[in-house]
Order: C-alpha cells, then sequence, then structure tokens
C-alpha cells in the first residue's frame, strides 16, 4: 500500500517533481503573503474598532457624479437612494448624456424635489469622444465641492450611510486623494452566477492587497472618491477621451500611491449592481475590463498574472508526471494541500466582500478560468478599435 514511498526518480521525473513542488510552494507563500494582508486588514480594523466619526464642522463636501444614457429606469429606481444619503454637505450631479427616452423628464420631476440634485444635458459631442469619461469630466469640471464620487447609474447603496463611510478617509486625513469602494453584483441563481461571483471575488481579493502593498494597479471605477484639483491636474481621464472602456486603471496605477490612496471596506460603503442578464453580456464586460488593462505598467501585468500562471503550471507538471507513471498518490497530496489552502483563504475573503456561496467551487472554478481567460487574451490580442460606440455595461 506504501510503495509509492520506494519509488526510483528518473531524471525527467526529478526535474518535474522539484518544479511541481517549487510552483507549488510560491503559490502557498502568495496566498499566505498577499492575500492574507487582506484578512489581516480585516481582523485589525475589527479589533481596533476604529472610530468613523468626524467632528461638527469638519465635514468636507463632495459631489456625485453621474453620467446617464437611456436609463431612465435604473434612475427611477437608485437615485432616490443616492439623493436621500445621510450626508451633511453633497450634491448629485447627473449629466444626461445626449438620452432620447424619458430621462430628462424623470430628472425635472426629481430635480423639483431635490435641491442638491444638479442635471447638465448633453447633446451631441461635437468631439464624437465615444468614451463615458469624456462626459464624467464635464461632470467634474461642473462639480461645486472639492471631491467627486463617480458611480454609476445603475449602482444602489445598500445604505443610506455609504456617503458618509466613503469620505470617512477624506474627512481624518486630508491627503487622501484617492479613496476606493467596491461595487458587487446583486446574487442570482445558476452556474453564470456562479462564475461571476468567483471573477469579482478574486478581482477585489487582488485590488485591495495590493492596494495595501502600496500598488494600487487599479481602482473601482463605480464607487470611488477624487480630490478635484488632484485629478484635474494630473490630467483628468482627457487619455480615455477616445477609449470606449470604461476603466480606472488608466488614471489609477500612474497617479496612486500608498500615501495618497485609501481602501473603503465597510459594508455600509458597498454599493450593488444588477447581475449579468446572461453569459454573453458577463463574457462582454471581462473582454472590457482586458483591454483596459493593456494600459496597466510592466510590473503590474507580472504581479497579477503570477498567481494563475504559477497555478496553471503546477497542473501542467503534475499532468506530465502522471504520463510518465510517477506515483499519483504524491500527486493527491500536494493537491489536497493546494486546494485546501486555496479554499481556506478563499473563503475567508469571500466572507468580507459578503459572497458567501461556491467558495467550495474555487479550484474547478480556477481552471476553467484557465481556459475563459485564454480565450479573451485571444481576443484583446486582435482586436481592433471599431468606429462604434461599444457599451460595456449593457
Amino acid at each position: 500500500m506504501l510503495d509509492f514511498l520506494n519509488y526510483q526518480f528518473s531524471l525527467p521525473t526529478l526535474i518535474l517533481a522539484i518544479s511541481a513542488g517549487t510552483v507549488l510552494l510560491f503559490q502557498l507563500i502568495y496566498y499566505i503573503a498577499v492575500y492574507g494582508r487582506m484578512l489581516s486588514f480585516f481582523r485589525k480594523k475589527k479589533k481596533h474598532k476604529y472610530d468613523d466619526t468626524v467632528a461638527e464642522g469638519m465635514h468636507q463636501g463632495v459631489s456625485v457624479v453621474i453620467v446617464s444614457n437611456n436609463s431612465g429606469d435604473a434612475l427611477k429606481d437608485g437615485l432616490l437612494q443616492i439623493l436621500e444619503q445621510e450626508y451633511p454637505l453633497f450634491e448629485v450631479l447627473v449629466v444626461n448624456e445626449n438620452s432620447t427616452d424619458d430621462t430628462e423628464f424623470i430628472l425635472y420631476i426629481l430635480k423639483e424635489n431635490y435641491p442638491n440634485l444638479t442635471v447638465i444635458n448633453l447633446g451631441l459631442n461635437a468631439n464624437k469622444y465615444e468614451s463615458f469619461k469624456f462626459s464624467s469630466a464635464i461632470g467634474i469640471r461642473s462639480a461645486k465641492y472639492p471631491n467627486v464620487l463617480l458611480t454609476d447609474v445603475n449602482c444602489m447603496p445598500k445604505s443610506y450611510n455609504w456617503l458618509s463611510q466613503m469620505m470617512n478617509p477624506v474627512n481624518n486625513n486630508r491627503y487622501k486623494n484617492i479613496v476606493t469602494g467596491i461595487c458587487l453584483r446583486e446574487d442570482s441563481k445558476g452556474l453564470s452566477a456562479a462564475l461571476e461571483r468567483y471573477d469579482q471575488a478574486i478581482s477585489y481579493m487582488n485590488l485591495i492587497s495590493y492596494t495595501l502593498c502600496g500598488n494600487a494597479y487599479t481602482s473601482c471605477g463605480m464607487n470611488m472618491i477624487y480630490n478635484k484639483d488632484f485629478l484635474i491636474n494630473n490630467g483628468g481621464f482627457i487619455s480615455q477621451y477616445t477609449n470606449s472602456c470604461n476603466q480606472e486603471d488608466y488614471f489609477v496605477h500612474r497617479h496612486s500611491s500608498k500615501h495618497n490612496t485609501a481602501l473603503v471596506v465597510d459594508e455600509q460603503a458597498f454599493l450593488y449592481l444588477p447581475s449579468y442578464r446572461n453569459f454573453k453580456t458577463f463574457f462582454r464586460v471581462k473582454f472590457a475590463t482586458s483591454l483596459s488593462h493593456k494600459a496597466l505598467a510592466a510590473k503590474d501585468k507580472i504581479l497579477l498574472a503570477l498567481n494563475p500562471v504559477t497555478s496553471f503550471l503546477y497542473y501542467v507538471f503534475a499532468a506530465l508526471l502522471l504520463i510518465l507513471l510517477f506515483p499519483w498518490q504524491y500527486i493527491v497530496i500536494s493537491l489536497v494541500i493546494k486546494w485546501t489552502v486555496q479554499i481556506i483563504y478563499c473563503k475567508k475573503c469571500m466572507a468580507k466582500l459578503n459572497i458567501k456561496k461556491n467558495w467550495w467551487a474555487v479550484p474547478f472554478m480556477e481552471i476553467f478560468f484557465f481556459f475563459f481567460n485564454f480565450i479573451i487574451r485571444l481576443k484583446v490580442l486582435f482586436y481592433r478599435k471599431r468606429e462604434k460606440k461599444i457599451r460595456w455595461d449593457k
């Protein structure tokens, strides 16, 4: 029964076994050192029970900027939750981007009842810019407060303290020029929803962990705050005016640092988006995200690739060992170690993000995304920009 302990290594199996063991060790260290930092951050926050209160008169004003394009139904559902936030000094600025539905009428009715709502109606722009960032820039320039919070028309806060929580780092530290929050998809049933949960969990685990390491390579563009002057003085979103991808990579990874960037992970500060309508929509959004990652610095691309590439190499080495009749017991033991650590860390991180389903399927999701992301990368590689405006959120 224990005959495999007497296995005599050949040179090829010895090389492959050492290679598999090396990448497995790297994987374990990666989960402990990188994702462990995220868990440590949550533990410290809970242990010390940080006081989030702000002294009276110390609240900075914030302008919530939303771009709407034929999104009348979404405005009726979500804008009230934002307009009625329990924060003493804010405005909501909606940029109506050439809508042809009842958006303008809905905004007119809301404006009659909410004096802190400002509406900017844009017609067709002469420059034919196709990005939301051009419309966002119009709203940012028109904002009357020193901080701008960018969000999406489909986002809905689950708490009336959302704005207060997001502004805490700014109110308590005047040097925070970038504050990133969390925006999740609403839970739903089915295989596609399970894939979405895994994908957003890994995305936020990377975002939070690397930000805590002082390397905020991107941010959540649907729930984040910029200091207005900081944003404008550093060129804003000019580089994205002709880019159809509505991502933050272009600005954040160039101008963020561990000193000027803050994270807000309190559940009261979470925003929620409707779940993807179907797998096709999920694919389009993933393609848009991968397309935007082309703008990342080389070191950021390498850091993001470390975990999936080493994991893929482990499976390749393990498969080659089995082909060479290496004792399968060793492979099973190493798989149990890898999957146990992976599941434990992912389950804990997902719980902090209020994603509590399908943690047991993390190893299988990882294998699926090897092939899924490979297809995405191929599509990005051969992508040619179209003249037609692409709306990735549709």
